[in-house]
């Protein structure tokens, strides 16, 4: 996927069948940083 911005345009490319994940890199930053506090997800994988 591609964004333009400056003309408020994005252009998918392919068929646009395939699933997008948005998640800023800022979201995971904060959630990895408030799990080292966190006692509930001390040796935790979900």
């Amino acid at each position: 996927m591609g964004f333009d911005y400056p003309n408020a345009k994005a252009t998918i490319y392919g068929e646009g069948k395939n699933k997008t994940s948005w998640i800023a890199i800022k979201d995971v930053a904060s959630f990895a940083a408030a799990s080292l506090d966190n006692p509930a997800a001390k040796n935790s994988i979900d």
